[in-house]
């Protein structure tokens, strides 16, 4: 899939919740059953890593592929939520 067609199924995802997070779930599926050989870059080659969340009322374990960054050895993250007005649960949690 090319760099286009990702940026608009991105747009369109932010403004459709649902689509958000199946598109959410099956990336952070795809990265942890590959062991990190998919999915490992996002648009752009931004690099990609899955954290795994506990939910703060469910308990239910959840994982979500989030960007970062590298400062040494430490790695920043922030919450974006694919340009969703809203927080991610995963920050809440």
């Amino acid at each position: 899939m090319n760099a286009r067609r990702v940026a608009r199924l991105m747009n369109l995802s932010s403004r459709v919740p649902r689509l958000q997070g199946r598109l959410t779930r099956f990336h952070a599926r795809a990265y942890v059953r590959s062991g990190g050989r998919r999915g490992r870059r996002w648009v752009g080659g931004l690099p990609v890593m899955v954290i795994e969340t506990v939910g703060r009322r469910s308990g239910e374990r959840r994982a979500s592929p989030i960007i970062y960054v590298r400062d040494g050895d430490a790695y920043l993250v922030s919450p974006a939520n694919a340009g969703a007005r809203s927080t991610p649960a995963w920050w809440l949690n």
